[in-house]
C-alpha cells in the first residue's frame, strides 16, 4: 500500500512538472538582430505564476568596416506582466532616471515580435534555448 502512494505521488509530481513546462511558454533565451547583428538577448525563467528575467542589449557600430557589437548592458526586468501570448515588462537602464517599457508577443512557437512604446522599435525574437 505504502508503494502504491508512493507511485501515485510520484505520478502527480511528474503530472505537475509537465504541466508547469507546457505553461512556460515564455521560458528560455531569446535573440534578436538588426541590421544583422545581434541587438538583444532576453533570458527569461519559468513563465508560470512568476516570471523573471533579464535583457541585454548590444550598442551596434560602423566604423567603415561594417556593423559589429561594439558593448552591452545587462539588466533586470521590472514590473514584469503577463497575459496569455503577451509578456509586458519595464527596464531600467544604469544611469537613467526613467523605466522603458517593453512588450513581447508571441508568434508561434519559438518566434516572437519584442517592442518599445518610445522612441518606436519592433525588433524580431528567436528562442535559442528552451527552458
Amino acid at each position: 500500500m505504502k508503494r502504491m502512494l508512493e507511485v501515485c505521488l510520484a505520478a502527480v509530481a511528474l503530472a505537475t512538472a509537465a504541466s508547469s513546462a507546457e505553461g512556460s511558454s515564455f521560458a528560455g533565451t531569446w535573440e534578436g538582430q538588426m541590421q544583422g547583428v545581434k541587438a538583444v538577448t532576453l533570458e527569461i525563467q519559468d513563465a508560470g505564476a512568476v516570471v523573471a528575467g533579464s535583457a541585454t542589449f548590444y550598442v551596434i557600430k560602423d566604423e567603415g568596416e561594417g556593423k559589429r557589437i561594439g558593448g552591452s548592458t545587462r539588466v533586470a526586468m521590472e514590473h514584469v506582466r503577463l497575459h496569455d501570448a503577451v509578456l509586458e515588462f519595464d527596464v531600467t537602464v544604469p544611469g537613467g532616471d526613467d523605466a522603458v517599457h517593453f512588450r513581447m508577443t508571441l508568434d508561434g512557437g519559438d518566434a516572437a515580435e519584442l517592442k518599445r512604446e518610445a522612441p518606436e522599435l519592433t525588433v524580431v525574437l528567436h528562442r535559442e534555448v528552451r527552458m
